[in-house]
């Protein structure tokens, strides 16, 4: 009986341990995977993982004493680098700059002009004819002949370093000489007559006209002009460009007009000789506009305005015996006044950047129109002689340009 009692405890003593076992293993699983858990949910980031900083454009590069091209950045505005540049939205309310701008330069400019100009003036009409055909006489005025002649422009230009401001002065010559003959129409009914330029007596004398044979001319004019102006070039829209400009202009303009005369009772030509010397100075203003037409091209509208203040001085000198004669009668006088003067050009340009936009060229060709008011002091200046007024023609340029210019 004690040893049932002593078995029944010891198995009950062996249940005991092998639950405790067990119980320790559980526990110790639980344990584990608790702790698992904890340390997963401790390294874990709730919060979205910041993305790394967008790598900014690098700085431009400094330019070499000598300066190298610089390779083209993806990054770079590209507004601001004159015509057909403008290739994204631009900024509302504000002009954004359109001047010709290398990379790496001087921001200087050079440029010359080739220019082939007619030139014309009012009031250089010089005698009458009559063909004497009848029953119908057909008569007129003989007027100087005009030609077109060559000239040149040169000009320089840089940026003024604010807002994209730039700077140019321009240097224009234009020095003209025609010559025209005429005889008497249908010899020998046809008749010539002398106009005001010319004077058969001396220049105390009035003379009633005079048949004459023939007659030749020579008209010269020198015109030379130097433009000062300021310009600041803008987009208004993505293929329009406009340069809007102030500045002054100033120069010089003579003319002399010589005329011989042979009278029908006469063998020798007498010589009439008429000059107009003059300087000029005022406040000029204008709008140059560029039509970007793509790859390069262009068509460019310009128009300008002066308003000169205009010393003339202005001479006759007549001979009245002949031309072995060295014997002449003067009459001038000095007129002062302020004159108008207008300018139109249409061009078809086309221009690109070389050696990766470190330096741009540009080629041009156009028609310009030039207008300058009442510059005939001469005719004015003989008219008063014979008690007459007149108003001084005025002188008109029109030709061809074509230019060449480097941005550097």
């Amino acid at each position: 009986m004690r040893y049932r009692f002593l078995g029944t405890l010891l198995m009950l003593g062996g249940y005991l341990l092998s639950s405790s076992n067990m119980y320790a293993a559980t526990r110790s699983r639980k344990d584990k995977s608790i702790q698992s858990k904890t340390a997963t949910t401790k390294n874990c980031n709730p919060t979205k993982p910041k993305c790394p900083p967008k790598p900014k454009c690098p700085p431009k590069p400094k330019c070499a004493p000598k300066c190298s091209p610089r390779v083209i950045d993806p990054c770079e505005d590209r507004i601001g680098k004159g015509p057909g540049y403008a290739n994204m939205d631009l900024k509302p309310a504000f002009s954004a700059p359109a001047r010709i701008n290398p990379s790496c330069g001087w921001d200087i400019a050079f440029e010359a002009s080739f220019i082939y100009w007619n030139t014309s003036e009012e009031g250089l009409d010089f005698a009458l004819y009559d063909d004497g055909e009848t029953p119908v006489n057909n008569a007129g005025l003989i007027f100087q002949e005009f030609n077109f002649v060559p000239g040149f422009k040169l000009a320089a230009g840089s940026a003024l370093g604010t807002d994209h401001w730039t700077g140019r002065i321009e240097y224009t010559r234009l020095h003209s000489s025609e010559d025209t003959k005429t005889f008497a129409p249908n010899t020998p009914n046809g008749i010539l007559f002398p106009n005001n330029y010319a004077t058969q007596v001396s220049i105390n004398v009035v003379p009633l006209p005079a048949l004459i044979s023939q007659a030749k001319t020579r008209w010269e004019c020198k015109l030379d002009v130097l433009d000062l102006e300021t310009a600041r070039w803008f987009y208004s829209g993505q293929m329009l460009t406009m340069g809007p400009f102030l500045g002054a202009r100033g120069g010089w303009l003579d003319q002399n007009f010589d005329l011989s005369v042979m009278y029908d009772s006469e063998t020798d030509f007498r010589r009439n000789m008429h000059k107009s010397k003059s300087w000029f100075i005022g406040p000029r203003a204008g709008l140059d506009m560029n039509w970007i037409l793509g790859y390069g091209l262009r068509a460019t509208g310009s128009i300008a305005g002066s308003l000169l203040y205009q010393r003339q001085k202005a001479e006759a000198k007549i001979n009245p015996v002949g031309a072995d004669e060295d014997v002449f009668g003067f009459f001038k006088n000095t007129y002062r006044h302020v004159r108008p003067n207008a300018e139109l050009g249409l061009t078809l340009g086309w221009g690109t950047y070389l050696a990766q936009e470190a330096y741009h060229i540009d080629l041009a060709a156009g028609y310009e129109f030039h207008y300058w008011a009442k510059q005939n002091a001469m005719r004015t200046n003989i008219d008063a002689f014979y008690g007459e007024f007149s108003s001084p023609g005025d002188l008109m340029y029109h030709g061809l340009t074509v230019t060449a210019k480097f941005d550097f």
